[in-house]
């Protein structure tokens, strides 16, 4: 079951996903694992459509949508890009409890 935080805004997010060539959002962390505390912000693993996105517009495209999901959830989103992941204990953390949330 997904965490109410995301539940209750997932067709805002769905269109601001679209909007931003996502290709897929994952929600990660304690908002995946319901443990979430009032210190804590949303973690979402992300990928885009990069053949969407023209190279000189990727770092915009990016903090529009992380400011975007911001204004939707009201909380600190920390977004984490798959491509750049490498370390495979924390891969293997994430897959653990990843929840897709948007598949575009």
């Amino acid at each position: 079951m997904i965490n109410p935080i995301i539940s209750s805004h997932l067709e805002e997010i769905k269109d601001t996903c679209n909007k931003h060539h996502v290709k897929y959002l994952f929600l990660i962390g304690s908002a995946a694992r319901n443990t979430m505390h009032s210190e804590s912000d949303v973690d979402l693993l992300y990928s885009f459509k990069e053949k969407e996105i023209p190279g000189d517009q990727y770092a915009d495209n990016f903090f529009d949508l992380k400011n975007s999901l911001e204004n939707i959830l009201k909380i600190k989103v920390d977004l984490v890009a798959q491509d750049y992941l490498r370390n495979p204990y924390f891969i293997k953390a994430i897959n653990k409890d990843k929840t897709l949330v948007y598949e575009g």
